[in-house]
């Protein structure tokens, strides 16, 4: 899917991937002023072991196309693949290098609140995402430094 030989080079932090019927979230958590504009500085945070809230690309309606296909990704047969990074620099660091990806699994479709953008919220596959070893369930983690350090875990195995 993403290789060597096809990177794909982003801006924005979704992909569809029509080969696999995928939707790639590729989320940053902490957003500065410096390298995100006002537009681009959603509220996507964990909200606990198994559940994400994530919002949309800001010209994201539920009745487009692209809401549909997030509301009905199941029914349809696409999937949703999230990744997560604390800073788009390491360290937050504007002169820094930019920060990997950490991949947090499949993730299902379970509710929205309103649009332009749609907050989403996502439920992990199997009840939580791929946790960093040695958390308790009931430990917040996405938030935290204790992360993988790269894209890593079963659920993540389309990317290579």
């Amino acid at each position: 899917m993403l290789t060597t030989e096809s990177p794909w080079i982003h801006r924005e932090g979704v992909r569809w991937h029509q080969a696999s019927a995928t939707d790639l979230l590729f989320i940053t958590l902490r957003k500065s002023e410096a390298l995100f504009s006002p537009s681009t500085r959603y509220r996507d945070l964990a909200l606990g072991p198994s559940l994400f809230h994530w919002e949309s690309q800001s010209n994201t309606r539920a009745a487009a196309s692209t809401g549909q296909r997030y509301i009905h990704h199941a029914a349809r047969g696409s999937r949703v693949l999230l990744f997560v990074r604390e800073h788009r620099k390491q360290d937050g660091r504007p002169s820094a290098p930019t920060e990997p990806f950490v991949c947090l699994g499949f993730a299902s479709y379970e509710s929205h609140e309103g649009e332009r953008p749609m907050a989403i919220r996502w439920r992990f596959e199997g009840g939580q995402g791929n946790r960093p070893s040695g958390t308790a369930p009931d430990q917040p983690w996405v938030l935290n430094n204790d992360l993988p350090p790269k894209m890593t875990g079963s659920r993540c195995g389309l990317v290579s």
